[in-house]
This record gives C-alpha cells, sequence and structure tokens, in this order.
C-alpha cells in the first residue's frame, strides 16, 4: 500500500499541492474539469491495470518451487478471477453522460491531453464555462447592435 501513497504524494507535489489538498479539491469539484481529468487518468491507468490482468489471466503466472531451499521446478497458475473483477469494475471509471451542448460533452477518456489543458487554463467549473460562453456571446450581440434576428412585423 506504501507504493499507492507515495505515487499520489509525487503527483500532488508536482501539482504544488498535498495530498490531502487534491482529495480535498476533488471532493469539492466532484462533476467539474478537474474532477473529470483526474477520472480520465485513472481510466488510463486502469486501462493499463485491465491489459495486465487479461495477460496473466491468458498466460497464467509463473510459480517457483522449492525444495530444501533449492529451486526444483516451476508451473503455470492461471486465476481468471482476476480479470473478472477488474472488468466488472471498468463501468466505475465511466464518467456520465452529458448532454451535446453541456462542455463536458466535448471530452472523452481519450481526450487525457485536451482535457488537462481545460483543467490548467479554462474556468474552474462547466457552470462558469456556460456563463463565459453567454457572456460572449452577449458581447458578439451587443457590439454592433444587430442580434442576428432579421426585423419583422407581427401580422
Amino acid at each position: 500500500m506504501a507504493p499507492k501513497i507515495f505515487e499520489k504524494q509525487t503527483a500532488a507535489k508536482a501539482a504544488g499541492m498535498s495530498r490531502q489538498s487534491a482529495y480535498g479539491l476533488r471532493a469539492r469539484l466532484n462533476g467539474e474539469p478537474f474532477d473529470l481529468a483526474w477520472n480520465a487518468a485513472l481510466r488510463c491507468r486502469f486501462d493499463a491495470l485491465a491489459e495486465a490482468a487479461m495477460d496473466r489471466a491468458l498466460n497464467g503466472v509463473e510459480v517457483p518451487h522449492f525444495y530444501k531451499g533449492e529451486l526444483i521446478g516451476t508451473s503455470r497458475r492461471y486465476d481468471e478471477r482476476l480479470t473478472v473483477a477488474l472488468l466488472a469494475m471498468q463501468e466505475r471509471f465511466r464518467g456520465p453522460r452529458h448532454y451535446g451542448s453541456h462542455p463536458a460533452a466535448l471530452f472523452e477518456a481519450q481526450d487525457f491531453g485536451p482535457l488537462l489543458e481545460r483543467v490548467e487554463s479554462g474556468p474552474e467549473t462547466w457552470q462558469d464555462e456556460i456563463y463565459a460562453r453567454i457572456e460572449d456571446n452577449l458581447l458578439e450581440v451587443g457590439e454592433d447592435g444587430d442580434d442576428g434576428f432579421e426585423d419583422w412585423e407581427a401580422d
């Protein structure tokens, strides 16, 4: 368990925060870009783990056999339970589905790079991004006074 804690501490330190602060930020920004990026990173590692588990299920694990402290042979052990458990957990790492108009709909698990850029340079929450888009549209409309609609009269 110590290696996992060390990796999380190292990642948090690279981001300029403590491990506890990173978890606190994730909890506070549940469903927001930071949380989505966190889950995307987990999915990336999950894919590697699932691949290793599949390899173990298909090729087994070599088990050494010793007698009086001396290696006398090996055998191969196959255990599909790990693979079944990992594949069953895979759904947990799928993020919520968003409507096409929601900013999160622009990012998929394979879009880790753009999502990371969004976390670094975009607004903290999706709501802030939506408000910024609305403000941008209002500014565009207000600049020349044309709202994009033709003048019309009611019949």
